[in-house]
């Protein structure tokens, strides 16, 4: 029995797998490129996408996140049962933003697998703000607090 497996990529275009081909053949990795609000790293609920960012990999993988602010990657495991290595690419952030997750992030793939892999990315200024306002909060509060 033949098998024809087609498989979307994120520009929209259709990659056509070899008759024969199983999805145990492909690994693919997909993600997304947060706003980390709090800077902690951590993808929290509400918390807002980047998109237009580049996500460069080792092998020489190129991927955008969309206007969802996602990004996936099907790869052929010509390469595979190993480390992938997965860079956000700076320079493709809005002026004044940095990475708040590992990057380059290091997953290990095996052959047929999925991984996830986010990051996340902040603007120094606000977060800077932000907590400027919440330390004046929590010393409002010890003063007042302290009167009583």
């Amino acid at each position: 029995l033949l098998v024809l497996t087609l498989l979307i990529c994120n520009s929209g275009a259709i990659a056509q797998a070899e008759w024969g081909d199983s999805l145990e053949r492909y690994s693919a990795v997909f993600g997304r490129v947060f706003y980390d609000a709090n800077g902690d790293g951590e993808y929290q609920d509400g918390e807002a996408g980047v998109g237009g960012v580049k996500l460069v990999s080792v092998q020489g993988d190129v991927v955008t996140t969309d206007q969802e602010r996602r990004y996936h990657l099907v790869l052929a495991n010509t390469y595979f049962n190993g480390n992938f290595i997965l860079k956000l690419d700076t320079k493709s952030l809005p002026e004044g933003y940095k990475v708040t997750t590992e990057n380059p992030a290091i997953v290990r793939m095996s052959a047929g697998m999925t991984s996830q892999i986010d990051f996340g990315v902040v603007d120094e200024v606000e977060l800077a703000n932000t907590k400027a306002q919440e330390k004046a909060a929590k010393e409002a509060k010890k003063a007042e607090s302290g009167k009583k």
